[in-house]
């Protein structure tokens, strides 16, 4: 049986690097004791997802901790960095940097945050990955603020939506496949 009180009191508080390796530790123990004590290859738990609340910032930050075989096999089966994680450390970056301009300064800031729950050679196998994601990513966001500068421009004209949808076809020729969806916002059918 394993003593989580034991294990809880080793932890240091402002050592999460080393807390997150205690439990991965603790979590593939469980998982090794339950296997040889019910003679299977399954496992009783894959870990664990951590809220982190910084002491001197307004601010908390989601750590998952898997149990190191879980961890490696997850790994494994992929061979990289699944599109959604890195997506999600873009929407991060897309809070936290004045811009998401400057390609070389997000990508860092991906790279950063990919680190904190995977390995350096999952990372550098990803990397034409993160390059073509991050690229998506900023077309869409640019895109996006794009259109809604169209739309506040667009609705502050006192015109019949036909109107505005010629002016919208005249003005923007290159964006007319996003036609239905300009007509969408403006009727308040989105």
């Amino acid at each position: 049986m394993i003593d989580f009180k034991n294990f809880t009191d080793k932890f240091v508080p402002h050592n999460f690097v080393n807390f997150n390796s205690m439990l991965e530790n603790y979590f593939e123990s469980m998982n090794v004791s339950f296997q040889e004590k019910n003679r299977t290859e399954a496992i009783i738990t894959e870990g664990v997802v951590a809220h982190i609340d910084y002491l001197k910032k307004d601010e908390s930050k989601m750590l998952k901790i898997k149990a190191t075989t879980v961890k490696e096999e997850h790994l494994k089966a992929s061979g990289s960095i699944a599109e959604l994680f890195i997506t999600k450390a873009l929407d991060k970056a897309y809070e936290n940097l004045e811009s998401i301009n400057d390609e070389d300064e997000v990508i860092k800031f991906v790279k950063e945050e990919l680190r904190e729950e995977y390995p350096e050679e999952a990372i550098e196998k990803s990397n034409i990955k993160i390059i073509k994601t991050y690229k998506e990513f900023y077309i869409s966001k640019k895109l996006i603020e794009k259109l809604q500068f169209i739309l506040k421009d667009l609705e502050d004209i006192d015109a019949d939506i036909s109107v505005k949808m010629r002016m919208f076809a005249n003005k923007y020729p290159e964006l007319k496949e996003k036609s239905s969806l300009v007509y969408k916002i403006l009727t308040k059918q989105v």
